[in-house]
Protein backbone atom coordinates (compact mmCIF):
# COMPACT_ATOMS: atom_id res chain seq x y z
CA UNK A 1 0.00 0.00 0.00
CA UNK A 2 1.67 3.68 -0.65
CA UNK A 3 2.06 6.31 0.88
CA UNK A 4 -0.99 8.50 1.28
CA UNK A 5 -1.07 12.34 -0.71
CA UNK A 6 -1.43 14.68 1.91
CA UNK A 7 -4.97 15.84 1.00
CA UNK A 8 -6.11 12.40 1.43
CA UNK A 9 -9.62 12.75 3.41
CA UNK A 10 -9.29 8.98 4.33
CA UNK A 11 -6.60 10.01 7.47
CA UNK A 12 -8.26 13.53 7.36
CA UNK A 13 -10.53 12.25 9.40
CA UNK A 14 -8.68 10.45 12.01
CA UNK A 15 -6.92 11.79 15.03
CA UNK A 16 -3.29 13.42 13.52
CA UNK A 17 -0.35 11.28 15.29
CA UNK A 18 2.73 13.01 16.20
CA UNK A 19 5.30 13.27 13.29
CA UNK A 20 7.83 10.65 13.77
CA UNK A 21 4.95 8.70 15.71
CA UNK A 22 3.48 5.58 14.71
CA UNK A 23 -0.11 4.60 15.61
CA UNK A 24 -1.78 1.31 15.33
CA UNK A 25 -5.26 1.33 14.54
CA UNK A 26 -8.07 -1.20 13.83
CA UNK A 27 -9.03 -1.35 10.39
CA UNK A 28 -12.71 -3.29 10.34
CA UNK A 29 -11.02 -5.76 12.64
CA UNK A 30 -7.43 -5.67 11.11
CA UNK A 31 -4.20 -3.81 12.35
CA UNK A 32 -2.86 -0.78 10.30
CA UNK A 33 -0.30 1.45 11.13
CA UNK A 34 -0.83 5.23 10.11
CA UNK A 35 2.10 8.07 10.76
CA UNK A 36 3.85 10.86 9.37
CA UNK A 37 6.90 11.47 8.17
CA UNK A 38 8.72 14.92 6.22
CA UNK A 39 5.50 16.49 4.99
CA UNK A 40 4.05 12.94 3.95
CA UNK A 41 1.20 10.73 5.26
CA UNK A 42 1.79 7.22 5.59
CA UNK A 43 -1.01 4.05 5.96
CA UNK A 44 -0.50 0.51 5.48
CA UNK A 45 -2.02 -2.86 6.60
CA UNK A 46 -0.12 -5.21 8.25
CA UNK A 47 -2.34 -8.12 7.20
CA UNK A 48 -2.74 -9.78 10.65
CA UNK A 49 -6.13 -9.58 12.52
CA UNK A 50 -6.77 -7.74 15.67
CA UNK A 51 -5.69 -9.95 18.38
CA UNK A 52 -3.48 -9.66 21.69
CA UNK A 53 -0.97 -11.34 20.05
CA UNK A 54 -1.18 -9.24 16.78
CA UNK A 55 -0.72 -6.59 18.75
CA UNK A 56 2.46 -7.29 20.29
CA UNK A 57 3.70 -8.15 16.98
CA UNK A 58 2.55 -4.79 15.58
CA UNK A 59 4.45 -2.92 18.16
CA UNK A 60 7.55 -4.15 17.09
CA UNK A 61 7.31 -2.94 13.93
CA UNK A 62 6.04 0.45 15.46
CA UNK A 63 9.52 0.86 17.34
CA UNK A 64 11.32 -0.88 13.89
CA UNK A 65 9.76 1.97 12.32
CA UNK A 66 10.32 5.11 14.87
CA UNK A 67 14.18 4.05 15.69
CA UNK A 68 14.43 4.28 11.16
CA UNK A 69 12.98 7.74 11.36
CA UNK A 70 15.15 8.82 14.38
CA UNK A 71 18.79 7.12 12.72
CA UNK A 72 17.81 8.68 9.26
CA UNK A 73 17.29 5.02 8.09
CA UNK A 74 13.80 5.25 7.33
CA UNK A 75 12.57 4.00 4.10
CA UNK A 76 9.87 5.50 2.42
CA UNK A 77 8.86 3.11 0.17
CA UNK A 78 7.73 0.60 2.90
CA UNK A 79 9.01 -2.60 1.63
CA UNK A 80 11.18 -2.55 4.88
CA UNK A 81 7.98 -2.68 6.86
CA UNK A 82 5.16 -4.08 5.18
CA UNK A 83 4.06 -7.69 6.06
CA UNK A 84 5.35 -11.06 4.01
CA UNK A 85 3.94 -11.96 1.06
CA UNK A 86 1.29 -14.84 1.08
CA UNK A 87 3.58 -16.50 -1.71
CA UNK A 88 6.65 -16.03 0.51
CA UNK A 89 4.58 -18.17 3.42
CA UNK A 90 4.00 -21.15 1.27
CA UNK A 91 7.43 -21.38 -0.04
CA UNK A 92 8.36 -21.61 3.63
CA UNK A 93 5.81 -24.69 4.23
CA UNK A 94 3.63 -22.47 6.36
CA UNK A 95 0.71 -24.69 8.52
CA UNK A 96 -1.95 -24.71 5.92
CA UNK A 97 -5.67 -24.90 6.04
CA UNK A 98 -5.99 -28.07 4.74
CA UNK A 99 -2.94 -29.27 6.80
CA UNK A 100 -4.92 -27.87 9.60
CA UNK A 101 -8.32 -30.01 9.04
CA UNK A 102 -6.58 -32.52 8.14
CA UNK A 103 -4.58 -32.78 12.16
CA UNK A 104 -8.15 -32.36 13.02
CA UNK A 105 -9.35 -35.02 11.55
CA UNK A 106 -6.75 -37.41 12.82
CA UNK A 107 -7.49 -36.20 16.28
CA UNK A 108 -11.66 -36.75 15.88
CA UNK A 109 -10.97 -40.15 14.19
CA UNK A 110 -10.43 -41.59 17.35
CA UNK A 111 -14.20 -40.34 19.41
CA UNK A 112 -16.50 -39.82 16.58
CA UNK A 113 -18.33 -42.40 14.28
CA UNK A 114 -17.43 -43.54 10.88
CA UNK A 115 -20.52 -41.53 9.63
CA UNK A 116 -19.39 -38.52 11.33
CA UNK A 117 -15.80 -39.22 9.44
CA UNK A 118 -17.58 -39.31 6.12
CA UNK A 119 -19.00 -35.75 6.87
CA UNK A 120 -15.29 -34.14 7.67
CA UNK A 121 -14.14 -35.79 4.36
CA UNK A 122 -16.74 -33.79 2.53
CA UNK A 123 -15.58 -30.79 4.23
CA UNK A 124 -11.90 -31.13 4.30
CA UNK A 125 -12.67 -32.23 0.17
CA UNK A 126 -14.27 -28.77 -0.28
CA UNK A 127 -11.92 -27.21 1.86
CA UNK A 128 -8.90 -28.56 -0.38
CA UNK A 129 -10.32 -27.65 -3.40
CA UNK A 130 -11.23 -23.75 -2.40
CA UNK A 131 -8.17 -22.66 -0.53
CA UNK A 132 -5.48 -25.11 -2.12
CA UNK A 133 -2.03 -24.14 -0.39
CA UNK A 134 -3.52 -20.94 1.71
CA UNK A 135 -1.60 -20.60 5.10
CA UNK A 136 -3.77 -20.44 7.86
CA UNK A 137 -2.54 -17.03 9.14
CA UNK A 138 -3.52 -15.63 6.26
CA UNK A 139 -7.48 -16.68 6.64
CA UNK A 140 -9.61 -13.75 6.93
CA UNK A 141 -12.90 -13.24 6.95
CA UNK A 142 -13.30 -12.27 4.03
CA UNK A 143 -12.11 -15.68 2.76
CA UNK A 144 -14.44 -17.40 4.81
CA UNK A 145 -17.23 -15.43 3.42
CA UNK A 146 -16.28 -16.75 0.32
CA UNK A 147 -16.15 -19.86 1.08
CA UNK A 148 -19.74 -20.05 2.77
CA UNK A 149 -21.32 -18.15 -0.74
CA UNK A 150 -19.55 -20.71 -2.89
CA UNK A 151 -20.98 -23.58 -0.93
CA UNK A 152 -24.30 -22.30 -0.40
CA UNK A 153 -24.43 -22.83 -4.51
CA UNK A 154 -23.55 -26.42 -3.48
CA UNK A 155 -27.11 -26.96 -3.05
CA UNK A 156 -26.28 -26.91 0.55
CA UNK A 157 -29.60 -26.12 2.98
CA UNK A 158 -29.25 -23.51 5.29
CA UNK A 159 -28.56 -26.12 7.96
CA UNK A 160 -26.46 -28.47 5.85
CA UNK A 161 -23.84 -24.86 5.59
CA UNK A 162 -24.11 -23.88 8.99
CA UNK A 163 -22.90 -27.58 10.48
CA UNK A 164 -19.94 -27.26 7.60
CA UNK A 165 -19.16 -23.87 9.04
CA UNK A 166 -19.18 -25.26 12.25
CA UNK A 167 -17.23 -28.24 11.79
CA UNK A 168 -14.55 -25.76 10.73
CA UNK A 169 -15.09 -23.34 13.79
CA UNK A 170 -14.18 -26.48 16.22
CA UNK A 171 -11.04 -27.51 14.29
CA UNK A 172 -10.09 -23.50 14.58
CA UNK A 173 -11.20 -23.92 18.44
CA UNK A 174 -8.84 -27.43 18.56
CA UNK A 175 -6.19 -25.59 17.52
CA UNK A 176 -6.65 -22.52 20.08
CA UNK A 177 -6.24 -19.84 17.38
CA UNK A 178 -6.79 -16.51 18.59
CA UNK A 179 -9.12 -15.57 15.36
CA UNK A 180 -11.80 -17.75 14.27
CA UNK A 181 -13.45 -16.00 11.34
CA UNK A 182 -15.35 -19.38 11.14
CA UNK A 183 -17.10 -18.60 14.50
CA UNK A 184 -17.89 -15.26 12.98
CA UNK A 185 -19.69 -16.62 9.58
CA UNK A 186 -20.93 -19.41 11.29
CA UNK A 187 -23.32 -17.08 13.66
CA UNK A 188 -24.99 -15.40 10.68
CA UNK A 189 -26.77 -18.12 9.16
CA UNK A 190 -29.75 -18.22 10.92
CA UNK A 191 -31.90 -21.67 10.88
CA UNK A 192 -35.90 -21.19 10.06
CA UNK A 193 -37.78 -22.86 12.81
CA UNK A 194 -39.41 -25.87 12.27
CA UNK A 195 -43.02 -26.42 11.49
CA UNK A 196 -44.46 -28.32 14.15
CA UNK A 197 -46.88 -31.03 12.60
CA UNK A 198 -50.24 -30.42 12.67
CA UNK A 199 -52.30 -32.86 14.86
CA UNK A 200 -55.35 -34.98 13.04
CA UNK A 201 -58.50 -33.76 15.64
CA UNK A 202 -60.88 -36.48 17.20
CA UNK A 203 -63.25 -35.79 14.66
CA UNK A 204 -60.57 -36.29 11.66
CA UNK A 205 -59.62 -39.98 13.51
CA UNK A 206 -62.65 -41.22 13.68
CA UNK A 207 -63.02 -40.50 10.12
CA UNK A 208 -59.75 -42.12 9.49
CA UNK A 209 -60.48 -45.21 11.31
CA UNK A 210 -63.97 -45.82 9.42
CA UNK A 211 -62.52 -45.31 6.35
CA UNK A 212 -60.15 -47.97 6.63
CA UNK A 213 -62.84 -50.06 8.41
CA UNK A 214 -65.17 -50.08 5.33
CA UNK A 215 -63.11 -50.47 2.92
CA UNK A 216 -62.89 -53.46 0.75
CA UNK A 217 -59.16 -53.87 0.26
CA UNK A 218 -57.69 -52.50 3.04
CA UNK A 219 -59.89 -53.31 6.47
CA UNK A 220 -57.60 -55.18 7.75
CA UNK A 221 -55.27 -52.43 8.84
CA UNK A 222 -57.72 -51.03 10.88
CA UNK A 223 -56.91 -52.27 14.05
CA UNK A 224 -53.33 -51.82 13.02
CA UNK A 225 -54.02 -47.79 12.58
CA UNK A 226 -56.51 -47.63 15.47
CA UNK A 227 -53.26 -48.54 17.64
CA UNK A 228 -50.94 -45.94 16.07
CA UNK A 229 -53.26 -43.62 16.91
CA UNK A 230 -53.98 -44.44 20.21
CA UNK A 231 -50.44 -45.44 21.15
CA UNK A 232 -47.99 -43.10 18.88
CA UNK A 233 -46.13 -45.60 18.63
CA UNK A 234 -43.37 -45.13 16.02
CA UNK A 235 -43.84 -46.91 12.76
CA UNK A 236 -41.12 -49.53 12.55
CA UNK A 237 -41.36 -50.33 16.68
CA UNK A 238 -45.36 -51.28 15.43
CA UNK A 239 -44.62 -53.63 12.51
CA UNK A 240 -42.43 -55.50 14.78
CA UNK A 241 -44.97 -56.09 17.79
CA UNK A 242 -46.18 -59.36 18.35
CA UNK A 243 -48.41 -60.54 20.82
CA UNK A 244 -45.55 -62.28 22.86
CA UNK A 245 -44.42 -58.80 23.73
CA UNK A 246 -47.34 -57.89 25.47
CA UNK A 247 -48.29 -58.45 29.45
CA UNK A 248 -50.44 -61.11 29.93
CA UNK A 249 -51.94 -58.78 33.37
CA UNK A 250 -52.02 -55.47 30.60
Amino acid sequence: MTALEDNGSQVGRRTKASKGTVKIENDKGWLRLRFSFQGRRYAFSLSLPDTKTNRTVAQHKVRQIELDILSGNFDPSLKKYKPERQEDAYKEGRLTVVALFRQFLEYKAKEVSPKTMEKYKATLGYISRFFLDKPVEFLSEKDVDAFAKWQSGQELSAVQLKRRLEELEACWKWHKAEYNPWAICADRIKIPPKQLPKPFTKEELTAIVQAFRTDRYYHHYTDYVEFLFGTGCRTGEAIGLRWKHVSDDR
